[in-house]
C-alpha cells in the first residue's frame, strides 16, 4: 500500500471537548423542536465562540472564565457587529453555558459574572398620513367586523397604546365620559391612559353601540 493511500486512511483528529459539549447542546435544542432559525442561531454564536476559545488555547468548557467571555464580547464590538447580534451572541453563550451546569459539565455559569450587552433604544418610525388612510380604508364600517376594527385603529392611533395593551382592554376599563382607559401593564399594574376625543373615543362609542 502506498504512502498517499495510508494519508488517506488516517483517521480524522478526534473532536475537541468544547465542540461536543456544543453539539450536545444542539442535539437537546433539536430535541426540544427549537425552530431552525433559533438553531442556526445558537451554530452561528457558539460557532464563533469557539473559534475565540480555540485561539486562546481553551479547549475544555472548564477551563472558560468570565474574562474569556468579556474579552469575546469586546472583540464583536471592535469587529463593528450591531448591538443586537453582539447581544444575540451573549444570549446564546448564557443559556449554552446554564445547559452545560444543569447537565453537571460545570460547576457553575461563568456567564453569571458577566454582564449582557447593552441594547440601544430604537423608536419605530411613526406612520405617515398614506399608511394611516390606507389603514382606515381597510376597515369595512358597513359591517360589525370592519366597524370594530376601524375603531381599533384609531385608538391606537389617538392613544399610543401597544397592541397587546388594547387587546386585554374590557369595555368596563373604558370611560366614555373622560375619555381614560385602564391598562394593565406589565407586572399586573394598571394605570390611566387617555385615547384623545377627537375621533378614537367616538369611534369606539359608536361600535359599543353596536354602530347605531
Amino acid at each position: 500500500m502506498s504512502a498517499a493511500h495510508l494519508t488517506l486512511l488516517k483517521p480524522a483528529p478526534a473532536p475537541s471537548p468544547l465542540r461536543l459539549a456544543v453539539d450536545a447542546f444542539l442535539l437537546s435544542r433539536e430535541a426540544m423542536r427549537c425552530t431552525p432559525k433559533t438553531l442556526e442561531a445558537y451554530r452561528y454564536a457558539l460557532g464563533n465562540f469557539l473559534e475565540y476559545l480555540s485561539a486562546q488555547g481553551v479547549a475544555d468548557p472548564q477551563g472558560i472564565t468570565p474574562q474569556h467571555i468579556r474579552a469575546f464580547l469586546v472583540a464583536l464590538q471592535r469587529r463593528g457587529l450591531k448591538d443586537t447580534t453582539q447581544h444575540l451572541h451573549a444570549r446564546c453563550l448564557k443559556t449554552w453555558l446554564r445547559w452545560l451546569v444543569e447537565e453537571g459539565e460545570l460547576p457553575e455559569n461563568p456567564m453569571r459574572r458577566v454582564q449582557m450587552p447593552r441594547l440601544e433604544k430604537r423608536m419605530p418610525p411613526p406612520f405617515t398620513p398614506e399608511e394611516v388612510r390606507r389603514l382606515l380604508e381597510a376597515c369595512d364600517r358597513r359591517t360589525p367586523k370592519g366597524l370594530r376594527d376601524y375603531a381599533l385603529v384609531l385608538a391606537l392611533l389617538d392613544s399610543g397604546l401597544r397592541a397587546a395593551e388594547l387587546c386585554a382592554l374590557r369595555l368596563r376599563d373604558v370611560d366614555m365620559r373622560t375619555g381614560l382607559v385602564t391598562v394593565l401593564g406589565r407586572g399586573g399594574s394598571r394605570g390611566k391612559r387617555a385615547w384623545g376625543t377627537r375621533h378614537g373615543q367616538p369611534s369606539c362609542a359608536t361600535w359599543a353601540r353596536g354602530g347605531n
